[in-house]
């Protein structure tokens, strides 16, 4: 009916749909564990300890342009702090330049670009070769069109040409609407979230594909079928004193311990305003970024620091969203190398989040979408 009162076919049209299924795509579907500003659920993207060849070609959807915006920062400085280069994540956007957008795909399609943000500026008939991991990180507004659509940029080209589509879903998704009552939102994508039936099926259902869609066995077709079909997870695992009581969670450092951490954060700061601040702040310098009453106060309060926001008690930076989580990594790292962490009452450890803002030093955002 819809072809012959949109399209103006006659009634007597003869249609052959032969369907857009490829075998070669897997799908997850992933409720989001952490809060969404923290980008953690990505850490997996950029592993501890991984190096350039590990990455794997990855396009991140996200149609917020602030959240992607600090979501490239986020990812930015923690492939700087990973040692890897830089320019292996970039960001795609309508507010971005004309010319920085061509650039941006043409370092994708080279492979310069590891890991390519964008939102839909990624749309249709842009192909890339190798795609391996296509992600959804947020699906409130998102269709299931759309998102049939976003999956299939991966495994376009290459000689490995499967690809899966990881939707990471936001808790409001997963429990505020339902297909009965979906509110703004697409039904098809909310049963597609909810469903604990095959996603596979659910997808090319909506998407009004043919026949019966099958694949090569060895190939998951989703997390529901096949729930050891998931994304890589990285844990740290700490010894945990059984009597462990409140008196105990604090390691005493030595005057000697307490020296050497000083020194090495001021050996870090130093390597961090090189790094980053030198040359596009020349009116900065190194205790411009962080004073040394400062690391004095963190040295000497090492066994009280668990978290980002502890800096906060013993610090007065003024670029805290670009210094804040480095300045912690380092620490960390510091009291890890001398066997003075503080003392976790958990057993998993949480990597520590990336509080990102876009400095002004680097590119300018446009608020337009």
């Amino acid at each position: 009916m819809s072809l012959i009162t949109y399209a103006g076919l006659h009634s007597d049209y003869t249609l052959i749909n032969l369907g857009n299924f490829r075998p070669e795509l897997s799908i997850m579907i992933i409720p989001m564990e952490h809060d969404i500003s923290s980008f953690l659920d990505l850490a997996f993207v950029f592993p501890l300890g991984c190096r350039l060849e590990d990455l794997v070609r990855t396009i991140i959807f996200c149609d917020d342009i602030d959240r992607l915006t600090e979501m490239f920062w986020w990812a930015f400085f923690r492939v700087a702090y990973l040692q890897l280069p830089t320019h292996v994540v970039d960001i795609i956007h309508s507010g971005l330049s004309a010319r920085h957008q061509e650039i941006a795909l043409q370092d994708f399609r080279d492979g310069k670009t590891v890991v390519l943000l964008g939102t839909s500026k990624i749309s249709a008939g842009m192909n890339f070769p190798g795609v391996r991991w296509v992600i959804q990180f947020g699906c409130d507004g998102l269709t299931i069109i759309d998102g049939g659509q976003r999956r299939g940029r991966g495994g376009r080209d290459g000689e490995d040409k499967t690809s899966t589509g990881m939707f990471f879903v936001e808790p409001k998704m997963l429990k505020d609407v339902t297909v009965e009552h979906p509110g703004d939102q697409d039904p098809g994508m909310i049963e597609l979230l909810q469903s604990q039936e095959c996603a596979e099926k659910i997808m090319q259902r909506h998407l009004e594909n043919p026949g019966d869609c099958t694949r090569d066995s060895s190939l998951p077709c989703c997390n529901r079928c096949d729930p050891d079909f998931r994304p890589p997870r990285e844990y740290k695992w700490i010894d945990v004193n059984p009597g462990f009581t409140s008196e105990s969670t604090e390691v005493k450092t030595t005057t000697s311990q307490r020296e050497v951490i000083y020194n090495k954060l001021v050996e870090w700061r130093l390597d961090h305003w090189k790094q980053y601040w030198k040359d596009d702040w020349p009116n900065y310098g190194p205790k411009s970024l962080v004073s040394d009453s400062d690391l004095n106060e963190i040295s000497t309060h090492t066994s009280k620091i668990f978290t980002v926001q502890d800096l906060q008690n013993y610090t007065h930076i003024v670029h805290w969203a670009q210094l804040s989580t480095p300045l912690f990594i380092a620490v960390h790292k510091i009291c890890g190398e001398l066997n003075v962490l503080p003392v976790q009452e958990v057993e998993e450890l949480d990597e520590p989040s990336f509080v990102a803002e876009e400095p002004t030093r680097k590119r300018k955002r446009k608020r337009n979408s």
